[in-house]
């Protein structure tokens, strides 16, 4: 079998000229035998029925309206240099239908992958690598209109990058950082009172933080639907880092119309709506865990402020937790809210150890300190009490003391080889 190929850019292969042998002695022996059996003889319509056979001539009908839309756009095409890729796929798919013996109109793109495998068997494991033949419009990257003007010109300067959409998005942040710089520049030059009264409205930003807290920047997919082109993630890190130098840039005020393009809004956070409420009497329930321990607390406001009890299994804090490391966790979130003798605390707490024990009273006085007050919600959300703390102690390794400790034993084992 001799055959001559031309190789277009990006992979497309189109068949110039084939030659079929009707001897069988000659052909590859990577050939399957029943392909050799059928070009043993010299009538090629039996190997052109095995490639079309059965249903193989009945389109999807997903399929076949894609191939009526890429018929009809082939009336639309402009470019010399894809008309000339279109004129190619139908000169190389009549070819390999007349070399298979086929009827070039019922010949389908499932034939024509089974005549290239068979004409062109690779053993590559990429099926990119392989030969195929697809058609140009199918295949070929398509051009945003919106980047093109009437006469096809290209209308931004990043045309010609591969990605105009992604460097025109990196400019235009560059741009945004160059005038939020001048205007505090300007802003501070000015007058010595305006930039103090700046520097409120910094203050005042970075304490509607909670606009940020329930709003997202958006993910790598959202952003390529709105560049309306594919970037990689090393480009969509690099945007994400501009972006958020931008929000944190005093003058952002400025530009969050646009900033606000970039995010979306999601939903508060849930413990929020799952917080724990007062019952009847004014005291609320909670439970905790860290570890294996698991406590449950009851806390209710004391009858006299400042003289607040702790009582845990019916034991005073002092008793149950000598050490003072402990006592400060269990602590905490009373500190935190400056609450330190304002309730009665009750709690029980069973399993794992002192620092698991003390780690469960933590969580579970923390959910229950938020059914007092809202401000209370904030600091403890903010400082991660109102989650549990799921780190655990690290498994022991073989001949190792504890997950991490070596034996000094195995260096001075170690170093006296050496010597």
């Amino acid at each position: 079998m001799a055959s001559a190929w031309r190789f277009y850019r990006h992979g497309i292969v189109v068949l110039q000229s084939v030659r079929v042998l009707d001897t069988a002695s000659r052909l590859p022996r990577c050939f399957k035998h029943p392909l050799r059996r059928c070009c043993s003889t010299s009538n090629t319509q039996a190997l052109g029925q095995l490639f079309v056979s059965g249903d193989k001539t009945v389109l999807d009908p997903k399929r076949a309206a894609r191939l009526a839309e890429l018929k009809a756009m082939e009336e639309t095409v402009t470019d010399p240099e894809i008309k000339k890729e279109i004129a190619a796929y139908y000169e190389g798919k009549n070819k390999l239908a007349t070399m298979m013996g086929c009827n070039p109109d019922t010949f389908t793109e499932q034939d024509i992958d089974d005549a290239i495998r068979y004409l062109l068997p690779s053993g590559l494991t990429a099926k990119d690598a392989r030969p195929f033949l697809k058609h140009p419009l199918e295949y070929y990257p398509k051009k945003d209109v919106l980047f093109l003007d009437a006469n096809g010109r290209p209308l931004k300067a990043g045309f010609y990058t591969g990605c105009p959409a992604y460097y025109d998005l990196v400019y235009e942040l560059l741009e945004k950082t160059r005038q939020l710089d001048e205007r505090l520049v300007a802003s501070r030059s000015a007058d010595k009172r305006l930039h103090m009264k700046a520097g409120k409205n910094v203050s005042d930003e970075t304490v509607s933080s909670s606009h940020q807290d329930s709003t997202r920047w958006l993910e790598l997919s959202e952003i390529q639907e709105v560049l309306k082109e594919k970037i990689s993630e090393e480009q969509y890190d690099a945007v994400l880092t501009r972006l958020k130098a931008l929000a944190n840039h005093p003058m952002a005020e400025a530009i969050q119309p646009f900033l606000d393009q970039y995010r979306r809004l999601v939903l508060v956070l849930q413990e929020r709506n799952k917080r724990i409420e007062l019952d009847e009497n004014g005291v609320a329930h909670a439970s905790g865990k860290r570890k294996t321990a698991e406590a449950e607390v009851t806390v209710s406001r004391a009858a006299t402020s400042g003289e607040g009890t702790i009582m845990i299994n019916d034991g005073s804090l002092l008793e149950v937790f000598p050490l003072i490391q402990t006592r400060q966790q269990v602590l905490f979130p009373l500190i935190l809210v400056n609450a330190l003798g304002q309730f009665d605390i009750k709690a029980t707490v069973q399993n794992g150890g002192s620092s698991g024990q003390a780690g469960a009273i933590r969580h579970a006085l923390s959910n229950a300190l938020v059914a007092f007050s809202n401000d209370y919600y904030e600091k403890l959300q903010n400082a991660g009490l109102l989650k549990r703390d799921t780190r655990r102690k690290e498994r022991k390794k073989p001949g190792q003391k504890k997950g991490e400790k070596i034996a000094i034993g195995n260096y001075a084992h170690i170093i006296i080889q050496i010597v």
